[in-house]
């Protein structure tokens, strides 16, 4: 695909849009070009959301550093997967990271959520939030969480390293989750 750095987010948006639903199996259960996120790749992460609503969907394209060969990620979303505490469409500073439960006990992964929350909150709000946005069913003080790289390319996640994580109680932690 060939654009201008004239082109505004929103209009590339657009036409990545329109590429994926030229593809039968890329778009397979995409009905609207509000079930696709674009993200700008990174090294080590999932990469930046590229803001197609909201306040910055007038912005030029020539501000994601445009080259030949520029690649982005686009991300089929799944509202019943996405839980945000902010506006994701604000301009606040904000973090986006993924969320699962997993039982130390059997093994077994839960559902898969993407969390978007305020760069400034704090772990015991966080405990609390997730709390009662994902797992009412776990009593807050059994919520706790590890820090887990899925993108590295050098040592791949495995499940058998969570036994060996450093696990940490959120509702004690005053500290802030960044």
């Amino acid at each position: 695909m060939t654009v201008k750095g004239s082109t505004t987010l929103k209009e590339f948006k657009q036409s990545v849009f329109n590429l994926v639903t030229e593809d039968q199996e890329a778009s397979k259960n995409i009905d609207s070009i509000d079930q696709v996120r674009l993200r700008n790749p990174k090294n080590d992460d999932l990469g930046d959301i590229i803001a197609g609503n909201g306040s910055t969907s007038e912005s030029l394209l020539s501000t994601l550093f445009l080259h030949d060969g520029k690649e982005f990620l686009v991300q089929k979303l799944n509202p019943d997967e996405q839980v945000s505490q902010i506006d994701i469409n604000s301009q606040d500073p904000s973090y986006t990271f993924l969320v699962r439960q997993w039982n130390p006990q059997t093994w077994e992964f839960g559902t898969l959520y993407e969390l978007t929350i305020d760069k400034t909150l704090t772990c015991n709000k966080l405990a609390e939030f997730i709390q009662a946005n994902l797992y009412p069913d776990i009593d807050i003080n059994h919520l706790f969480a590890t820090r887990v790289n899925i993108l590295s390319d050098v040592k791949p996640f495995v499940r058998s390293d969570l036994a060996l994580k450093s696990w940490r109680g959120l509702q004690h932690q005053k500290s802030w989750v960044g």
